[in-house]
């Protein structure tokens, strides 16, 4: 009689279009059991490599798609049947950018914004998935999930933050936005200016 051989990863994979995806963190452990004379050792292949012996957890390092074989041997020689499986290794975090809809106007150095404008936080991941978008503004210390446009009432200077985190748990670079928000229209004066006539002593207003 044969061992019987499996596994189980230290992390929940995440299963996509009959694919099952892993971040390159995760480690696969094998165990074997055998009822009778015992377990001799067990062996594993990655990718058609070499087989080699099991003594640890195994580390899968290469990007995309991954095959494992998996056998153990018992005490009398007794070889176990192939157990294969194929996961996809997730390494990529996601793509995220802060998209206003109304263009900012850049004015010495600085990005001005009007305050009906609104910002939307535009993230992708092309592997797992994409889990959420966090964000947080101003002065604000904890990250908050995304779930509509943010827009400021309040004049005057803001900062958006915000990062993007996949199902496999793959998190992109915090990206930032620094603006002002201006709401007030420019005024404008009509200032009168008195002149004297020469010959006829007759004063006239010309608006400036």
């Amino acid at each position: 009689t044969p061992p019987d051989v499996s596994y189980s990863t230290n992390t929940i994979h995440v299963d996509k279009d009959g694919l099952k995806y892993l971040p390159a963190s995760a480690k696969v452990e094998v165990r074997a059991i055998d009822k009778y004379s015992g377990i001799s050792k067990i062996e594993y292949q990655v990718n058609n490599g070499d087989w080699q012996t099991y003594s640890d957890s195994i580390s899968l390092t290469q990007a995309g798609p991954n095959v494992v074989k998996l056998r153990a041997s018992d005490k009398l020689e007794n070889m176990s049947e192939e157990n294969t499986f194929s996961v996809m290794i997730d390494d990529k975090p996601p793509v995220i950018d802060i998209k206003p809809d109304q263009r900012l106007t850049l004015v010495g150095g600085k990005k001005y914004s009007r305050s009906d404008n609104q910002f939307k936080l535009l993230a992708s991941d092309a592997d797992s998935g994409l889990s959420k978008i966090l964000y947080k503004l101003d002065s604000a210390s904890e990250f908050q999930v995304y779930s509509s446009a943010i827009s400021f009432d309040v004049e005057g200077e803001h900062v958006i933050e915000a990062k993007a985190i996949d199902k496999v748990g793959n998190e992109s670079p915090l990206i930032k936005l620094d603006l002002n928000v201006d709401n007030n229209p420019p005024q404008t004066t009509l200032t009168p200016v008195n002149t004297t006539s020469v010959e006829g002593g007759n004063s006239e207003a010309r608006p400036q």
